[in-house]
């Protein structure tokens, strides 16, 4: 009898693209089954921050004793043997290029048969058939003094053209409208191969797929090519992912960010003149070391005339093995949590002023679920899955399917979000 295994994917986009992966290397030779009936239970770590280090500490608690616990991901770094000792379930911790076919065969008792890697096989999906994660690169080349994922992930490394798009089509037989390339550094795609991201851009825009998005380009890999691919293309969307971090140059070069806010500003302006239906997203850190009162306020002048379309805050969390940790002139806490609040509410108005132009309009829709009968939630390309808001809409008499893409009535807006109705 194949043993049963349970799945948890933490952390992010592309952690959950390699839980997919590693899980279609497995998937005859197990049974997979809720948390509670599973024998073995498989979890992709995040180690990013003390946050999720904590999830992933009150997730491992809440199995038994007796269920034995196959871990992988970024939270490698810090499994010492105090971990080990407070979690003796714990039977593998799988690192980049383990086998875990090899281990789950083992424990099968099962004869071993190897199957390639970049065989998706009996594929196991961890999102909706509308929209799957295409991930382009492992590894990251930056040294922001913030972040740990260089040392975590390596160098920086592009995979190559023929295996993404292998991986694309796999998502397009299942019926996938949306691809959405990720990478810790997308826009960087290809450096290390000689080639430029607009030439992976070429051959993906040649399968049927009716979006392409990008998300987490740098700010300094967006290149004039760049943004005449886009202007140009039918399918990738206009949608810029970009964390810019923060906007006053004093803690953009204490963070290690490589640019000033006059050269943001400047592309910003760029990118709005050349596509003006540019969807605009990005995250900033407050309370970084140093940070003042003069230096917070300049981002929020920076977000209220810049007016992005999307933004995410973070309160600053001093990582012991970020370059960061060492920084005098560390923010209280108290003062962090009320400059994110601040960021947050200013924001929500931005936000609201930008959706509120959509009410009246017809517009694209794709259909990301069905939670109840004749209900619906979707996005058009101003909304990115599970980052940004969404549209919700009824459906009338007229039935509609997840993954379709559908004419919706915009008839009201949130702060966030869109509602309307399928349009006759």
């Amino acid at each position: 009898m194949k043993p049963k295994l349970a799945i948890v994917s933490l952390g992010c986009d592309k952690n959950r693209v390699n839980t997919e992966k590693m899980l279609s290397q497995i998937s005859d030779l197990v049974t997979f089954s809720s948390s509670e009936d599973a024998e073995y239970v498989f979890i992709n770590t995040c180690g990013f921050l003390e946050s999720a280090r904590q999830e992933l500490f009150e997730i491992l608690d809440s199995f038994r004793p007796e269920q034995k616990l196959i871990l992988a991901g970024c939270f490698w770094k810090f499994a010492d043997e105090g971990f080990y000792a407070r979690f003796p379930n714990v039977i593998s911790f799988l690192k980049d290029g383990d086998d875990i076919r090899k281990i789950v065969t083992d424990l099968a008792g099962a004869r071993y048969i190897a199957r390639p890697q970049k065989q998706l096989g009996n594929t196991i999906f961890l999102t909706p058939p509308s929209y799957a994660f295409l991930k382009v690169s492992e590894g990251c080349d930056n040294h922001c003094t913030f972040c740990i994922i260089p040392q975590l992930r390596g160098k920086y490394h592009s995979r190559k053209i023929e295996e993404i798009l292998e991986d694309a089509k796999v998502y397009l037989e299942r019926g996938v409208k949306e691809l959405i390339l990720v990478a810790q550094d997308v826009g960087n795609y290809g450096a290390d191969l000689d080639l430029a991201l607009v030439c992976l851009l070429r051959e993906i825009e040649k399968l049927p797929v009716e979006w392409i998005r990008l998300l987490y380009l740098y700010p300094e890999r967006i290149s004039d090519e760049l943004l005449s691919f886009i202007a140009k293309s039918k399918k990738v969307l206009p949608y810029f992912d970009m964390p810019l971090q923060h906007a006053a140059d004093s803690v953009l070069r204490r963070m290690g960010r490589p640019y000033k806010k006059a050269e943001i500003v400047n592309l910003l302006g760029k990118i709005r003149a050349k596509l003006p239906e540019a969807v605009i997203r990005s995250t900033f850190i407050v309370g970084f070391p140093g940070e003042t009162a003069a230096d917070f306020e300049e981002l929020k002048t920076f977000l209220k005339s810049q007016k992005l379309n999307h933004v995410g805050v973070f309160g600053y969390s001093d990582e012991e093995l970020c370059s960061a940790y060492k920084l005098k002139d560390k923010v209280e806490q108290k003062t962090i949590q009320k400059r994110e609040k601040e960021i947050m509410e200013l924001q929500k108005k931005i936000s609201a002023e930008h959706l509120a132009k959509f009410v009246g309009k017809e517009i694209r829709v794709l259909i990301d679920g069905n939670p109840e009968e004749g209900v619906y939630i979707g996005r058009n390309f101003y909304f990115a899955p599970e980052v940004d808001g969404a549209l919700y809409f009824n459906s009338g008499l007229q039935p509609a399917a997840i993954g379709e893409i559908v004419k919706v009535q915009i008839t009201e807006a949130g702060e966030y979000d869109l509602f309307g109705e399928i349009s006759s």
